[in-house]
Order: C-alpha cells, then structure tokens, then sequence
C-alpha cells in the first residue's frame, strides 16, 4: 500500500488547530465571579436610599460591603455585627406599630460616620428620623424624617427641610434636657437647643423632640467619647 507523503504531519497539525479551537471556547464564569454579580444586582432599595442619605455614590458594579458596615444594637446597648438583609428589615420595621428590639448601626467605611435611626409616635401615628452623626466631633451631621399618617400641610410638615435643618450641628449625645420646642409663641420644655414647632402640628412636633430625646438613648454607650 502506497503512503500519502507527509501525513503524520497533516495529522499533528489538525490535532493542534483542534486543540487550539477548543480552548477558545468560551469558559464558565468563576463561581465567585457569579456571586458577586448577584449581590451587586440585588441591592434593595432601602439599602440603596441609606446610602443615597449618606451621599454615596452608587454604580451596577459597586459592592455595598465596600462602602458600609452593618451593625445592630439592642435595648441595653450591646452592639453586633448584621449584615445587609437584616439591616433592610430593621429599617422596614421602623413603619410598623410594634417596637423595634434592636435598631440598625450603619457605619460608613473609612470615615467616622454613621447612621442611626429612632423612631417614635406623632398625632396621627408612627413617625421615625434616619440621622448621620459624625462620631468624631459627636455632631448631627444631616437627619431625615417621615411618618405613616401624618396630615398634609400639618404633621406631614416635619419632612420638610427647613424643619430638619433645625437640628443639624446639635450634639448625638443627648441629655433629657438637650432640645426645647417653640410652639405657636411658647417654649415647651428648658432645653438648651430650641427647634421651631410645625405650625399646627403641636403633638406631632413634641412627638419629634421626644422621639430624638428616647431614640437616641439607645446608643449612648456606642456614641460615648
């Protein structure tokens, strides 16, 4: 039988463009590489309005656990470490009647920032404030209040931002005595800050003054210098 001239060498060389070809092929995604994508495409909305109030910067990329660490402390002040879900349900439960147990500690990586919440009882029901606090000076850097069913253009008053800039450069560590209300030309209460009342809206703007004066309680021992 005739030999075909050089075949060994047809062979090896379609051996090798098969080879070749073959490794081409596209590769399956690290297993770790697919977990991250999930969590960056899965980050709720109320984790993403925490960071929006934090000033953050938000891209389809960003991984949160860069940007924040979630905390959570309880009723007797004993701080623990969380995580994103829990944190989310936390803040979710500040619309509810029932009261929280343990309350949300956001702290902003690489700065001395954090975020805390209270949340407390206006005219017409539950009312709850997200407040950033610079744990270096012990200052109320920005605060953010809402409520459930407050009336417009009365109690509903307190989410505006005349209102809550009232309360910016005031100390997070509150004594009971720490803020006062004006309401409609008199001063509830003989404390050293005083915060114009909502027009109309006394029990509501009490209920705020009171919510801060309880709500911040809870951390005291975690904002201590």
């Amino acid at each position: 039988m005739r030999q075909v001239p050089h075949l060994n060498m047809y062979i090896l060389a379609f051996g090798m463009l098969f080879l070749t070809l073959w490794n081409c092929k596209e590769k399956p995604v690290p297993k770790a590489t697919v977990e991250k994508a999930e969590m960056v495409q899965t980050i709720s909305k109320t984790i993403k309005e925490i960071a929006i109030f934090a000033d953050l910067s938000l891209t389809d990329t960003t991984d949160i656990t860069t940007l924040m660490s979630f905390k959570e402390i309880d009723e007797n002040g004993m701080l623990t470490e969380s995580d994103a879900q829990k944190t989310e349900q936390l803040f979710k439960a500040l619309t509810k009647v029932k009261p929280l147990a343990s309350f949300p500690v956001v702290e902003i990586k690489n700065t001395t920032l954090v975020i805390l919440v209270t949340k407390g009882k206006g005219f017409a029901g539950g009312i709850w404030a997200k407040i950033l606090i610079d744990r270096a000076s012990g200052k109320v850097q920005k605060i953010q209040f809402d409520h459930i069913a407050e009336s417009e253009g009365y109690g509903s008053g307190i989410t505006r931002k005349s209102f809550e800039d009232q309360f910016i450069g005031m100390p997070a560590y509150m004594e009971p005595n720490t803020l006062s209300l004006i309401q409609d030309g008199k001063v509830i209460g003989e404390g050293i800050y005083k915060i114009d009342g909502i027009a109309g809206a006394t029990a509501t703007s009490k209920g705020v003054i009171d919510m801060l004066h309880q709500g911040l309680e809870n951390y005291q021992n975690y904002l201590r210098p």
